[in-house]
This record gives structure tokens, C-alpha cells and sequence, in this order.
């Protein structure tokens, strides 16, 4: 299935993106544009409502919602709107991305297509050193995962690795608005410090709280804001890891589908095949940047 993808900007953007994104569908013929008007000048509650009231009407699958730079503290997530929402036939995905102009949505946009139109897709595993976690780990190496196992890698070691990943980054295992409690707890600060040449086409950290809502700056935000990721699955709350066990193996078999490429493709997915399971886990996640970027 083909889904359609939407940019939520400002109607006073519209002249300007229109052109990049028919650019977008020269490649790929899924871009839309969605205009909201006096978009600068709504209160942040109203204009998330009128957000979330637009996207239900519309005819695409996935949107990425620009919301102002603003927004991009952990006090304003409330303002964001859900990863999910639902429609009267479907659940559509949405990420943030913010800029303040669409001349910086463009330049990400830009970077993006560039490394997403390749095929060169690589998937690194990594986790905390106990046996659920483990165990994930090994199940996503045996699909072709580079496995960095904790048993094999010291922090400074594993840092050394992350300098030059590329492709996607998955985790399993414990963190909080700080730090991944993996490889002996690894800081907003050390990863940044090791943050590869080029931004990962994804993070994805099956993990509680790094989007961690009740703290102005938080660990996912740091990773994303800086540019080390053009898409960013991170969770609000604390995460049973069952339910997140049980969500990433689902996410391993969906993603070797033929007709599933992206990170939004997976959601969608993983929705229809059983929503009652998965609805309550992804709800507490968010996705930043460009849910498009290729994983299969």
C-alpha cells in the first residue's frame, strides 16, 4: 500500500515549499502540502487542536507537523500533537519537525532525500546488559543487525562505534530523561561528543522517559535538535518491557515485508495487524523529524 505523506506549515509557506515539494514527487509521487492559516499567531493549545481537527479531515496516512522552534522543549510536548490520530477508517501517524521559516524545513528536507533515495541500509543493536534486552538483541542479529552486545564493549569502546555508525540506531533497555542506563549509562553529553559524522537516517530507543515530558531540556531532544538523526522514536513516560519486547519484535517482522520501506510504513502496519495490542504501547511514544526515511 501506498501511503500519502503531508507537511503541516503555515499557509503563508505554501508558495515557497510548493516547489520543493514537487521536487519530493518527481521522486516519489506521495507529498502534499496542508496549509493552517494564522498559524504564528495561535494560542499554542488552539493551534494544536486545529492541527490535530485538519489532519482528521485530510486524505493522508502520515503528516509531519512544522511546529515553531519554540516547541522544542519537553514542557511544550503536551502542545505537540499525538503520534497517533485517529480517523473513521484509520490511525494517522505524525512526527514533529521545527523550524521557524520554511528555508530550514527545506535544508533538512534537502539532507534527507539525499542519503534516503540510496539503499544502503544498516541496522545497529544495541542494549542494556540483562537478559530481556539481550535476548531482543540477539533475535534483531540473527535478521542482520550489527549487534554492539554491552558483554563485548566497554562505554569508551562503544562510543568509539557510534562516531562512525550510520544507517539506524536501535536500544533496548532502561533510561530516563538523562541518559540510556546501557554500556554503564551513556550521557546526552557523551553521546553528542561521539555523534556520527552523519546524521543516522534513525533513532529508535525502545526505553521509558527520554522524551521525558516533566523536564524543559531531556535526552532525545538533545540528540535530535543537534542533528544527529533525521528521525527520532523516544518515548513520554516509563514503558512496561514486556509491552516494549513485545512491540520490537513486531517491528522485526513487519519491516522485512516487501511493501513496508519506512518507519511510518511499520506503524501503520503494526496498527492494522492489532491495534488493541500495539495502539496503548506506540501512544506513549512520539516521532521527530522525517518518518520516511527507508528502514526495510
Amino acid at each position: 500500500m501506498v501511503y500519502t505523506r503531508s507537511f503541516v506549515i503555515p499557509e503563508s509557506w505554501v508558495k515557497e515549499a510548493s516547489t520543493q515539494i514537487t521536487e519530493l514527487n518527481e521522486v516519489e509521487p506521495f507529498y502534499s502540502i496542508i496549509p493552517i492559516s494564522n498559524y504564528e499567531k495561535l494560542p499554542k493549545a488552539h493551534l494544536r487542536n486545529l492541527i490535530v481537527k485538519t489532519l482528521r479531515t485530510s486524505s493522508a496516512h502520515n503528516a509531519v507537523v512544522v511546529l515553531p522552534k519554540s516547541y522544542a522543549t519537553g514542557a511544550y510536548v503536551k502542545y505537540w500533537p499525538d503520534m497517533l490520530i485517529c480517523k473513521k477508517s484509520e490511525i494517522l501517524i505524525t512526527s514533529v519537525l521545527f523550524a521557524d521559516k520554511w528555508t530550514e524545513c527545506g535544508e533538512i528536507i534537502n539532507s534527507w532525500a539525499v542519503s534516503n533515495f540510496s539503499n544502503n541500509e544498516k541496522h545497529n543493536a544495541t542494549c542494556q546488559y540483562q537478559p530481556p534486552y539481550t535476548d531482543t538483541l540477539e533475535q534483531w542479529s540473527k535478521k542482520g543487525a550489527q549487534s554492539f552486545h554491552p558483554g563485548d564493549y566497554f562505554k569508551h569502546e562503544f562510543l568509539d562505534e557510534l562516531e562512525k555508525m550510520q544507517g539506524h540506531w536501535l536500544y533496548w533497555g532502561h533510561a530516563d530523561s538523562e541518559k540510556l542506563h546501557g554500556y554503564n549509562h551513556l550521557s546526552a553529553e557523551d553521546i553528542l561528543h561521539y555523534k556520527p559524522v552523519s546524521p543516522l537516517h534513525s533513532t529508535l530507543w525502545f526505553s521509558c522517559s527520554t522524551l521525558d515530558i516533566n523536564k524543559k531540556s531531556n535526552i532525545a531532544l538533545d540528540w535530535y535538535l543537534n542533528g544527529a538523526t533525521y528521525c527520532l522514536f523516544a518515548s513520554m513516560r516509563p514503558i512496561k518491557t514486556i509491552d516494549n519486547q513485545l512491540l520490537s519484535m513486531a517491528w522485526l517482522e513487519v519491516f522485512q515485508l516487501s511493501n513496508v520501506t519506512s518507519i511510518a510504513d511499520i506503524i501503520q502496519n503494526l496498527l492494522i495487524q492489532d491495534q488493541q495490542t500495539f495502539q496503548p504501547v506506540l501512544s506513549n511514544y512520539r516521532l521527530l523529524g522525517l518518518p520516511w526515511v527507508k528502514f526495510a
